[in-house]
């Protein structure tokens, strides 16, 4: 383990939380499943939720690196069930899975993938229909997504 010094020491070693983070828990009904931080350090959620930071967020939010909601990401009505998997690919798009059957009003099949402004992205094909959930997605450094989950 690296010698702990001055110049690298965390902001909160003792365990406290960041009082400078300012995202508030997700409000209504259910939970967060998953995070994942993109490279510009803003940081997406998703689970089951209708609210984050007052705003309506329907399974899926994305924070500013401080903590405060990101309203430049807008999803619309968002998913119809829970958000239960998140990637990243290196273009920005985001790949979302889970029990959802539509997201922002349109039939999605489980699977959708979002631009990085979080409208949905058409060129994605979602002719593949997974007859039950998707609980994880993997990107390879190629590109090519893998999805794990309880459809058969």
């Amino acid at each position: 383990m690296p010698e702990v010094t001055e110049q690298n020491r965390p902001a909160m070693a003792d365990g406290n939380l960041d009082a400078t983070f300012g995202a508030s828990a997700t409000e209504g009904f259910g939970y967060v499943n998953k995070t994942i931080v993109q490279p510009d350090g803003k940081i997406i959620a998703v689970g089951l939720f209708q609210r984050a930071n007052g705003a309506r967020t329907y399974g899926i939010a994305r924070f500013n690196s401080d903590g405060t909601l990101d309203t430049v990401f807008n999803t619309g009505g968002g998913a119809n069930a829970a958000i239960l998997a998140v990637a990243l690919q290196s273009d920005g798009k985001i790949v979302i899975g889970g029990a959802f059957t539509s997201f922002n009003n349109q039939i999605v099949n489980r699977i959708v993938r979002l631009n990085a402004n979080g409208s949905i992205d058409s060129s994605f094909g979602t002719a593949v229909a997974f007859n039950n959930q998707i609980n994880d997605i993997l990107i390879l450094p190629e590109g090519k997504i893998i999805v794990g989950g309880s459809f058969s």
